[in-house]
């Protein structure tokens, strides 16, 4: 089976009136929202593809992953760090970092 996350979302970061950075997924109206200081970085979660052995990531985007989905898909519901590179995509837990799911490129935001 290939689970395949699609962007059934919009994700808009930002800040909070607290000047906080904060990531929103919308549909019409707020489905889910999250802190970006409760996890890894970006850049952070290219530093740890890199030492799972990605080649050459070239692809980022922040997900969220719904629990209809997620009960399909064997994830559990919540935010993970879609990375693709060379012959490999990879999905890591927002925040642990852990690899949640590896595999060739047939994994589409």
């Amino acid at each position: 089976m290939t689970l395949e996350i699609s962007p059934i979302y919009r994700l808009v970061i930002g800040k909070d009136n607290n000047g906080r950075s904060v990531a929103v997924w919308i549909d019409k109206n707020i489905v889910y929202s999250i802190y970006m200081d409760q996890g890894i970085s970006g850049d952070k979660v290219l530093e740890l593809s890199e030492k799972k052995g990605l080649i050459g990531a070239y692809e980022t985007q922040l997900v969220y992953v719904p629990k209809f989905i997620a009960a399909s898909g064997g994830l559990s519901e919540g935010v993970y760090w879609w990375v693709k590179g060379k012959g490999k995509t990879m999905l890591f837990n927002f925040h642990s970092g852990e690899v949640s799911r590896e595999t060739g490129n047939d994994i589409n935001p």
